[in-house]
Parts: structure tokens; C-alpha cells; sequence
């Protein structure tokens, strides 16, 4: 039988996954592959797949083996797939009528501390966390409308 994710560290990475689960749909894999991506795009916002699964291996310690250009691609299209299916679940249950806005703002509080939570986790800085969440799902919200109320 073929192990599946062999070039990942599975048992290295398991104690990650099991975190991020608890706040994301993301797997340690995922992550890490979308981490390394972002911080590889170039000045126009284009990721170089190839270079950034063969640099995998040393930009973190989970990943034993460079992974081609069609692995990292698939990895990180799963990724924006579950931030697409993870954002339709936030939204649609407000927009349908199944919340009440008063709901909907209680599970934003939550999201924001969920973040904070994330972004200590990954040691970055989680300072105006919460007026940029604002400022960006009033961004969302405002184009959301348009597009279904018109």
C-alpha cells in the first residue's frame, strides 16, 4: 500500500494539524505550502511552483523531499478551495436569513480571536487585528450586497 503524503513529515506535523483544525479547515500540509507560497510571490503576485517545491524541504522542517510544481499547485489550489467553501459557510447562513445580525456580529468577535489566537501561534504580530477584520468584511459585505440585493 502507498503512503499517502510521504514526503511530509506526518508525525512531525500531526501536533499542527490537530491546531489548526481547531480553528481552520486547514491541514499542517496546506498551511505550510500556502505559507511558503506567499511569501515567494513575486512583484506582480505570481508564485513560481517549481522554485517553491524545491525549496520546501529547506524552508521547513516537515517537508523530507521537494514536491514538483503540479504537487505545490494542487496543494494550494485545495487550499483556495477551502478558504471559497470555509467563506460561503461564513456568509450564507447571515444572507439566507438562518442568523440574525446580531449572531452574525457575536461569530465575527469569535473569528477575530480565533486569528489573534492563529497569528501568535505563527508569531506574528496580532495588533489592529480587529479593525482591519472590520474594515475588510465591511469591504465584503458592501460588494456582497451589490451583487445580491443590486
Amino acid at each position: 500500500m502507498k503512503k499517502k503524503f510521504k514526503k511530509f513529515g506526518k508525525k512531525e506535523s500531526s501536533k499542527i494539524t490537530e491546531f489548526l483544525k481547531s480553528y481552520t479547515h486547514f491541514t499542517a500540509r496546506e498551511w505550510i505550502i500556502a505559507r511558503v507560497c506567499s511569501r515567494m510571490r513575486d512583484e506582480r503576485g505570481r508564485i513560481a511552483m517549481k522554485e517553491v517545491g524545491e525549496r520546501l524541504p529547506e524552508m521547513n522542517s516537515f517537508v523530507k523531499e521537494p514536491y514538483s510544481r503540479q504537487e505545490v499547485s494542487n496543494v494550494y489550489a485545495l487550499f483556495k478551495k477551502k478558504i471559497i467553501r470555509s467563506g460561503t459557510t461564513f456568509l450564507y447562513p447571515y444572507y439566507s436569513g438562518m442568523i440574525t445580525r446580531e449572531e452574525m456580529l457575536e461569530i465575527i468577535g469569535e473569528v477575530i480571536e480565533n486569528i489573534e489566537t492563529l497569528l501568535k501561534f505563527e508569531e506574528r504580530g496580532a495588533e489592529n487585528v480587529e479593525e482591519d477584520i472590520q474594515r475588510i468584511l465591511t469591504e465584503i459585505l458592501r460588494e456582497v450586497n451589490k451583487r445580491i440585493i443590486g
